[in-house]
């Protein structure tokens, strides 16, 4: 069965979707930590979960990550292009 990339699902929910929020789950991943533009190890998981908000400004969406070891935040980014990979600003940083 054929997948769509993350960027694509989440541009189409954006865009398309008439719902306002979206939750992902991610099977296993690995997390790349970094300090200062330094990478120091990462971090493999498993069920991680994503939601993604429809921002109220547009062409912004909000990423809550839920399931943080110690605490949730979020951050607003900019709706990727139809891409495979992107990088863009983060609009706001999250506080602890």
């Amino acid at each position: 069965m054929p997948t769509t990339s993350i960027l694509q699902t989440i541009h189409d929910f954006v865009h398309l979707g008439p719902y306002t929020c979206m939750e992902i789950i991610f099977a296993n991943h690995i997390v790349l930590n970094s300090q200062n533009k330094r990478p120091f190890g990462q971090l493999h998981k498993n069920n991680s979960r994503i939601i993604i908000n429809k921002a109220p400004k547009k062409g912004l969406a909000q990423m809550v990550v839920a399931d943080n070891p110690v605490f949730n935040f979020a951050f607003d980014f900019p709706i990727p292009p139809m891409r495979n990979f992107t990088r863009g600003p983060c609009c706001t940083c999250p506080d602890p």
